[in-house]
């Protein structure tokens, strides 16, 4: 998986969550933000099981916060067996969603390229091998990328 030129990788370990900044003409800072739920709202179409961050890009040298990016970020999102049970094992149901304001948007293969990784796939890779270990809880990871974010938490879950 080639991930560009980075001009910022950050790393929320307890999270198991790495936000991957490509150069946008400014220095930029990921800041992880409170959770945002106490209890994650439920819908049609999709069950949330675990809020995973919450986290905002702004501006290193005014502090504004950036929504629009270009290239987009990438969102390396780890998953663990609570998460797989909420599915009941079944991988190909789990789903990384953010909530909108109003709803869960689940990440999608089409708009946001977003697809599992499992730890015990033949052709599994750690894209921050040279970096930094895959976390031992980790059984895979979710990719996707965003062009446009602001303050949106992020939940694994399955379809409902």
């Amino acid at each position: 998986m080639n991930i560009g030129q980075i001009d910022l990788a950050v790393r929320f370990r307890e999270k198991g969550v790495t936000v991957v900044v490509l150069w946008q003409g400014e220095k930029v800072e990921v800041q992880e933000l409170q959770p945002f739920f106490e209890e994650l709202p439920r819908q049609e179409g999709f069950l949330p099981g675990r809020e995973v961050i919450n986290f905002e890009v702004v501006d290193a040298a005014t502090g504004d916060v950036m929504t629009d990016f270009n290239p987009s970020i990438r969102l390396y999102v780890v998953y663990t067996e609570e998460d797989l049970q909420h599915v009941n094992g079944e991988l190909k149901k789990l789903g990384l969603a953010f909530w909108d304001g109003k709803q869960w948007i689940r990440f999608t293969e089409d708009k946001n390229l977003f697809r599992l990784h499992p730890k015990d796939s033949p052709d599994f890779k750690w894209p921050f091998d040279d970096f930094f270990d895959l976390p031992d809880h980790a059984l895979g990871f979710g990719f996707a990328i965003v062009s446009s974010w602001d303050d949106r938490p992020i939940a694994w879950g399955k379809p409902e």
